[in-house]
């Protein structure tokens, strides 16, 4: 069960500067974004590792965005971080259910129907509309 963590929102941030600025250090993401270098260079390494940012060094290197924030949704962002976002247990693949017939548990309908929502608006507006 996951809902939109710490680390979440400074990627969020980390991608909103880049958009705004274009290529940035860490050093100015951290500034601008009022986040602590520390937790700015490992979400920087997870946004690289999972191709949403590009890193270049040298003495003019930096990040910069990899994907479109045009193109990009919040459940795309988190799918490309490999986040699993699930309103309960029950949903996940492969999840066996403790009742037998999953398909006949309220419960269960319920959660799909608040999971389904969850993820329309979380595809409902590209990034680009909120950074």
């Amino acid at each position: 069960f996951m809902f939109i963590t710490r680390e979440m929102d400074y990627c969020v941030r980390i991608i909103r500067a880049l958009y705004r600025k274009g290529m940035l250090s860490a050093g100015e993401i951290a500034d601008l974004e009022n986040m602590p270098q520390a937790i700015t260079y490992k979400m920087l390494k997870q946004l690289t590792h999972a191709g949403v940012i590009n890193s270049f060094r040298g003495a003019e290197g930096g990040y910069q965005l990899a994907i479109s924030p045009t193109k990009t949704t919040l459940l795309d962002l988190f799918n490309q971080l490999d986040i699993e976002l699930f309103v309960n247990r029950c949903l996940r693949p492969g999840y066996v259910c403790e009742n037998i017939d999953c398909g006949q548990c309220g419960a269960h309908r319920e959660f799909e129907r608040i999971q389904t929502a969850l993820n329309n608006e979380l595809s409902a507006k590209p990034l680009s509309e909120f950074l």
